[in-house]
């Protein structure tokens, strides 16, 4: 199903307008937020230059924005954004996905433009619902705020402002999709998860208090949705976390670091510290998982390529874990859970990059292949920087790093230098001999690895 919206041009007497709303200068995240508001706006469909004249910008600049909004929607939701002739710009996805993105445009446009929200796209919901706005103001809003009070006693932590603020927008819209006959749909799976979350006894008060209220009462579905909005709001507190629920995924994490110890044979010094920033990122993963958001993950190519122990760990380790959860993570979901691992791996054990100087010559796949196999022998950070063979060799004081190597065979290495010749293959022993030079606390004193090992 396709949302297509039509802004109006002209307003009822008191309305705001395209000619009096207050042009100002946006920034690339503000124009970008409204831009994607509006086509979540209740009404017909939203042209290019209306979204460029709302903005204060160039079309061009406009396209630009729906083009960068449509590829960070489609990352994390599975949809995007088709402009079609005359310039009218339109949603395309799943409405189940296109309610996921709603709920984090509305979040972030309460952030970054609070008062567009405030003067256009509730003005229009309201209108859409055919509610007067002094109406909304007067009643409707105080009556919501009695009932997200009576809510919020059965959550971990009470609502923020800008969720107060969010919470009667959302479930106007929500009013506004069962008005309009759009069925949501949840696999078997996603309800049965939902159904065992702590947040289901504040939804069913929200869901039945708030219906009788609604010019269009909610669907059935609607209950369970909220069960998942009120559990996309929740902050989550490894200190602060005492549910049945909360306790079993401490208690996961905790084996899981377990596992990842075990498998790459290095133990962290505060288990704990660790434990937290995992159940935090972990939490909402294993809703991102039942619900298939995706994450922006930049750093994946690097990691993949530079720490390929550590990630090919951190798949380990959570075999176990995805079991229990009944869950797949994403290439993406492992690589920012390797990232924390890394990244408490050297906080814990104070370490820095390991500095290898790789040595070059003629073959660069014989080089990239030696940079291969050594980043597979630890788990531990490496910096490897290449540097041309016979120019170290023609050096009085050759560079100082923690490892020099090689894959070459040098007849007469320099006296001074620790030079390593690691000839491929490696057998078994030589991996062994460079994993412990490279893990070792000081420079290693090996000149010739490779040559008769």
């Amino acid at each position: 199903m396709l949302i297509s919206v039509k802004i109006k041009t002209v307003f009822a007497e008191g309305d705001m307008s395209l000619d009096t709303f207050p042009v100002i200068k946006l920034s690339n995240q503000q124009r970008r937020c409204r831009a994607l508001l509006m086509l979540f706006s209740p009404m017909s469909a939203v042209q290019l230059e209306t979204i460029s004249r709302f903005n204060g910008v160039a079309p061009t600049v406009s396209r630009q924005d729906i083009a960068q909004i449509s590829d960070e929607i489609n990352q994390l939701y599975h949809l995007d954004i088709c402009i079609q002739a005359n310039n009218f710009c339109q949603i395309e996805g799943k409405l189940l996905d296109k309610r996921l993105c709603l709920i984090d445009c509305l979040r972030r446009g309460l952030r970054y433009c609070p008062e567009f929200i405030d003067n256009y796209f509730s003005v229009d919901l309201y209108r859409a619902l055919a509610l007067e706005l002094h109406q909304v103001n007067n009643w409707l809003k105080p009556q919501l705020q009695k009932i997200m009070e009576c809510c919020e006693k059965l959550l971990a932590q009470p609502f923020s402002e800008r969720d107060r603020r969010f919470l009667p927008i959302y479930i106007f819209y929500c009013a506004w999709e069962n008005q309009q006959q759009r069925s949501l749909h949840l696999k078997t799976n996603q309800r049965d998860w939902l159904n065992k979350k702590r947040e289901r006894a504040a939804a069913n008060i929200l869901f039945h208090s708030i219906n009788p209220l609604l010019p269009t009462p909610l669907a059935t579905i609607e209950r369970d949705m909220i069960i998942l909005m009120l559990t996309m709001l929740k902050t989550h507190n490894y200190s602060n976390s005492n549910s049945v629920e909360d306790i079993r995924l401490m208690n996961s994490v905790h084996n899981m670091i377990c596992r990842f110890q075990r498998f790459s044979e290095v133990s962290f010094s505060n288990k704990t510290a660790l434990a937290s920033q995992l159940y935090s990122h972990l939490a909402p993963a294993i809703a991102r998982c039942y619900f298939n958001i995706g994450v922006d993950n930049l750093l994946l190519d690097r990691i993949t390529s530079k720490y390929p122990r550590l990630l090919r760990t951190t798949q380990q380790a959570l075999v176990d874990f995805e079991r229990e959860y009944q869950i797949e993570f994403s290439s993406e979901e492992i690589g920012l859970i390797a990232i924390s691992f890394g990244a408490w791996l050297m906080q814990s054990n104070a370490l820095q990059e390991k500095q290898v100087l790789l040595l070059t010559r003629d073959n660069s796949q014989l080089e990239e292949e030696l940079e291969r196999q050594i980043r597979e022998l630890t788990i531990l950070p490496l910096h490897i920087k290449y540097y041309p063979l016979d120019k170290y060799l023609q050096c009085d004081t050759p560079p100082d790093d923690a490892l020099v190597i090689t894959p070459y065979f040098v007849l007469s290495p320099p006296l001074t230098s620790s030079l390593i010749q690691a000839l491929l293959p490696l057998t078994k022993q030589q991996s062994e001999q460079i994993r412990m030079l490279l893990e070792a606390p000081q420079h290693p004193t090996s000149n010739s690895l490779g040559v008769g090992a």
